[in-house]
């Protein structure tokens, strides 16, 4: 088995069998096959070959033409001679880490969170020889508070502020349901934007309690004139877009972001919340050196840093994935 970056992105190889891991280009079947961790968009393409990945994955995945290999979390399938598994990743619905094993385990973390989550399965460490794992926030700078305390912070600040309707912009898809079922769990039952309706829809389908009013619908046209808190893709945190709702509904309105990127920046909104869906750097570390893993690699965002504070801090050989040279694991 050998691992490296191909242009097309991480690529696991073994004899005939070709495993491509989100890659950032379109896959077709004689290149290989496709496993999908989660449905972000820039963790997708329109793929033209088989891909694995979750049920809710796939339903969340709309634009691709492929063949779809749908796996519950923890079933195993055999390409060749390798085995795979999907394992939560509790950063998304149907978010997962992949499992490889032949000889020895490989592990794909896909991006991951530890902290616990208001709606998805927790994030299991797995034992592994080979780890590759994300790096989005993977410099000391980036610790994140615990998520029980900021959920308290936001109603403590819609509450203080009676009077004013509430615009909360974030990811549409994976932020916006947790911050609809803490909004639940404050007795406030959110107006959502189409987008983050569409996404919550499939949520609900895959048993997610959490209640929410569509913006566009008639109910939400009349709960928009009464006063309310709005879910809103971030893109729309702009001051054309709100004081258009402030001439509209005659009220000021407050506007908030939600992100792990908070820690450094304000975004021009009256108030940040730090939340985020991927781990932070002490659960990067924390992951690392639970895992076992003999060799790590590291893949997106702070990859260099990470790979650094890994072998400073764990002793753990530990370098980017796209700096490797193209080795067979056995070689470790």
């Amino acid at each position: 088995m050998n691992v490296h970056q191909s242009a097309e992105g991480i690529l696991v190889e073994d004899r005939e069998t070709k495993l491509f891991l989100d890659p950032s280009r379109q896959i077709k079947p004689a290149q290989g096959i496709v496993g999908i961790s989660h449905a972000h968009q820039d963790h997708v393409r329109n793929h033209k070959t088989e891909c694995i990945l979750t049920p809710a994955t796939s339903d969340l995945f709309h634009a691709s033409e492929a063949k779809r290999k749908k796996h519950a979390y923890g079933k195993k399938t055999r390409l060749d001679n390798l085995v795979i598994s999907m394992h939560s990743a509790n950063h998304i619905l149907g978010s997962s880490q992949f499992r490889i094993e032949n000889s020895q385990v490989l592990t794909y973390t896909g991006d991951f969170k530890l902290q616990r989550s208001l709606l998805y399965p927790k994030c299991d460490v797995i034992d592994t020889d080979i780890l590759i794992m994300e790096a989005t926030y993977g410099s000391p700078e980036y610790v994140f508070p615990n998520p029980d305390g900021v959920y308290r912070d936001m109603g403590l600040w819609i509450k203080s502020n009676p009077g004013k309707n509430v615009i909360i912009g974030a990811y549409a898809l994976g932020k916006s349901q947790e911050l609809i079922k803490a909004l639940n769990e404050m007795s406030i039952v959110p107006v959502t934007h189409p987008s983050v309706t569409q996404n919550s829809e499939v949520y609900k389908k895959h048993g997610a309690s959490i209640e929410y009013i569509d913006s566009e619908s008639p109910e939400g046209n009349e709960v928009m004139k009464q006063g309310f808190v709005g879910i809103v893709p971030r893109h729309l945190l702009k001051y054309e877009f709100i004081h258009g709702l402030e001439m509209q509904y005659m009220k000021p309105v407050l506007t908030s972001f939600v992100s792990g990127w908070a820690t450094k920046y304000n975004f021009g909104v009256d108030k940040t919340f730090i939340l985020s869906d991927h781990a932070d750097f002490s659960q990067l570390m924390s992951y690392a050196e639970l895992s076992g893993a003999k060799q790590i690699y590291t893949v997106h965002g702070q990859n260099h840093e990470l790979a650094r504070q890994i072998r400073k801090q764990l002793g753990i050989p530990a370098i980017p994935l796209a700096d490797k040279a193209q080795k067979t694991l056995a070689e470790y």
